[in-house]
C-alpha cells in the first residue's frame, strides 16, 4: 500500500488517541524532551553569539592583538609605550599594518548638558587596519594624523543612538573635550561607527591624537615606561601567526636589551600575538564550552530517561501489538504506527524547547561589558578603575512574576531583579566564599492593591553579616547604603 496523505492523517488520528491513553508519560516526555532541548539551544545560542558569529571586522582572519605583560610582578598586559610601538613597527615585515588604541575620559562640551565620555584616541590607520566601516559620515584616517591636524571624533553607534537618538545631524557639530589640568581641545564630529564589539575598551567616542594635550606631551611621546597603548595588527600576505610571532619575539628581545634600562628582570617582560577573535573571547570561551558540555549531557541523560519510558511503554503494550498483528496488521504498518506516535512526542518535546530556551536565554546573566572585556583580557587594574568610575550596581537579569500571577486570575505588575558588581562580590567571596549564595541581590518591584509602585529586598547586611567576618559585614553594610540610593534615585 502506497503512503498517502489520507493515510498519515489517519495514522496521527490513531497515535493521538492512543497518547490521550497515557497522558502522565506523554506529558512527562515532551517535558523531559523540551528542558534537554530549551537548555542546549539557549546555551548554544549564546555560545555561537560569542565564539561561532563572525566578527564585523573585515579580514578577521588576518588581525591579531599584540600583548606586553610582565608575568614576574603578576601584570598580565602593560601595554605600550610610544617609543616601543615605534621599534616593534619597524622591525616587523610579517605584518604589514599596525593600528594603536589608548583610552582615556574626557568632559565633552556641545551637545547639550557636558557629561563624561569614556573615549579611544588612535592613529589615522587605526579603523583601516581594523577593518572596520562607518554607518554615517567618515572615520579617522591618516589624514587626521599629526600635531596640527584638525581635531575629529567619531561617535560609538551605542552612544550615537541612545544619547542622540540615532540623529544624523550630529554630522559635522563641534564639541569641546576637557582634559582636566591639561587643557581643552575641540573636535569636529566626522561619523558614526558601525556597531561592532567593543574592543578593547567599551567607549563612547573614538578621538585622534590632536585632541588630548596628554598625547601630544613629551611624557607620552618619549616616555619608554610610560605605557598607556593597545597595539593591533593585521597579517601581510602569505605570513603566518607563527612566523609574526617569531618575528616578534626577534624584535621584542633586540629591544629589551637595548633598553635594558625599562625592563627589569624581575618583570621578565613578554611579547605575544594572539588572532582578535581569540583575544575577545578569551576571558569566556573556557566557561561557555563547559557549560556547552554540560548541556550536552542534559540532553543525552534527557533522551536516554525517554528511551527508557517508551520501551517500557512498548513492553506493556505487547499483548496490543499482538492483537493488531493477529487482525492483520503488518510489521511495516506498525513500526509506522509507532513512529508515528513517537514522531508527535518529539515535536511536542521540540515546540515546548523553543519557548523554554527564549525564557533560558531571558534569566542568563548579563555581565557590564566595560568590567567583562576587562577580565577577559586578564587586566583586572582596568577592571577596578571601571568598577569605581563605573555604575556602582548593574542589573544582571530580571523575572515577570505578574505574568504568573495572571495563572491565578490576578492582574498586578511584579519584576524581580537580580542586582549586583562582580568585583564588589569579590571582595567577600575573596574572604568567604559561600557569600557567592546571596551575589547578586535580589530586589523585586510590585505594584499593591491600590497600583502603588513598592521596592522590597532583604538588606545585605544581614545576609553578609552571618559569617561573622567583619570585612564581609563591611561590604555587606556598604551595599546597604548603595543598593538604597540606587532605589531612591529610581524612585525619584
Amino acid at each position: 500500500m502506497n503512503f498517502t496523505p489520507a493515510l498519515f492523517l489517519n495514522d496521527l488520528k490513531i497515535a493521538l488517541r492512543s497518547l490521550s491513553r497515557a497522558k502522565g508519560l506523554a506529558i512527562t516526555v515532551v517535558l523531559t524532551l523540551a528542558l534537554g532541548i530549551g537548555a542546549n539551544a539557549a546555551i548554544f545560542t549564546l555560545v555561537r553569539g560569542v565564539l561561532l558569529r563572525p566578527l564585523v571586522n573585515r579580514g578577521e582572519d588576518k588581525l591579531i592583538y599584540i600583548r606586553q605583560s610582565a608575568p614576574g610582578i603578576g601584570n598580565a598586559n602593560t601595554y605600550f609605550s610610544v617609543p616601543e610601538l615605534k621599534d616593534i613597527e619597524s622591525g616587523t615585515r610579517t605584518i604589514s599594518e599596525y593600528g594603536d588604541f589608548s583610552t582615556i575620559s574626557f568632559t565633552m562640551v556641545g551637545l547639550g548638558d557636558p557629561r563624561e565620555v569614556q573615549a579611544g584616541v588612535v592613529d589615522g590607520k587605526y579603523f583601516e587596519v581594523m577593518g572596520l566601516r562607518p554607518v554615517l559620515g567618515r572615520l579617522i584616517g591618516p589624514q587626521d594624523d599629526g600635531p596640527k591636524a584638525a581635531g575629529v571624533v567619531v561617535l560609538t553607534y551605542r552612544f550615537w543612538s541612545s544619547a542622540f537618538h540615532s540623529d544624523p545631524s550630529v554630522i559635522g557639530k563641534t564639541v569641546r573635550l576637557g582634559s582636566g589640568p591639561m587643557g581643552t581641545r575641540s573636535g569636529t564630529i566626522i561619523g558614526v561607527l558601525e556597531p561592532s564589539i567593543p574592543y578593547p575598551s567599551d567607549t563612547e567616542i573614538i578621538a585622534n591624537v590632536v585632541t588630548s594635550p596628554h598625547h601630544l606631551s613629551a611624557t607620552m611621546v618619549e616616555g619608554r615606561v610610560h605605557r598607556m597603548t593597545e597595539l593591533f595588527g593585521r597579517l601581510a600576505p602569505g605570513a603566518t601567526l607563527e612566523q609574526a610571532r617569531a618575528e616578534l619575539s626577534t624584535v621584542y628581545k633586540s629591544m629589551t636589551e637595548q633598553h635594558s634600562e625599562a625592563y627589569s628582570k624581575q618583570a621578565d617582560s613578554q611579547i605575544s600575538a594572539t588572532p582578535l577573535r581569540d583575544q575577545i573571547t578569551s576571558g569566556a570561551r573556557t566557561v561557555l564550552l563547559v557549560l556547552l558540555a554540560a548541556s550536552a549531557l542534559v540532553f543525552i541523560i534527557a533522551v536516554s530517561n525517554v528511551a527508557n519510558l517508551i520501551l517500557a511503554r512498548s513492553v506493556r503494550r505487547e499483548g496490543e501489538l499482538a492483537i493488531r498483528a493477529a487482525l492483520g496488521a503488518g510489521r511495516g504498518r506498525i513500526v509506522r504506527q509507532l513512529l508515528t506516535e513517537s514522531m508527535l512526542v518529539g515535536v511536542g518535546g521540540c515546540a515546548v524547547g523553543i519557548v523554554l530556551a527564549v525564557f533560558f536565554l531571558r534569566l542568563l546573566p548579563k555581565l557590564d561589558p566595560g568590567i567583562a572585556e576587562a577580565l577577559g583580557r586578564g587586566d583586572h587594574k582596568r577592571a577596578q578603575d571601571y568598577e569605581e568610575n563605573g555604575p556602582k550596581l548593574s542589573i544582571f537579569g530580571q523575572r515577570d512574576h505578574g505574568a504568573l500571577l495572571q495563572i491565578s486570575g490576578k492582574r498586578r505588575n511584579a519584576v524581580q531583579y537580580d542586582i549586583g558588581n562582580p568585583l564588589t562580590a569579590s571582595k567577600m567571596t575573596r574572604h568567604r566564599l559561600a557569600a557567592a549564595l546571596y551575589a547578586p541581590l535580589r530586589v523585586v518591584l510590585f505594584e499593591d492593591e491600590q497600583g502603588k509602585g513598592i521596592f522590597e529586598y532583604d538588606k545585605p547586611s544581614s545576609f553578609f553579616g552571618q559569617y561573622g567576618d567583619e570585612r564581609v559585614t563591611e561590604v555587606g553594610r556598604y551595599l546597604d547604603a548603595t543598593l538604597e540610593a540606587v532605589l531612591r534615585n529610581a524612585a525619584a
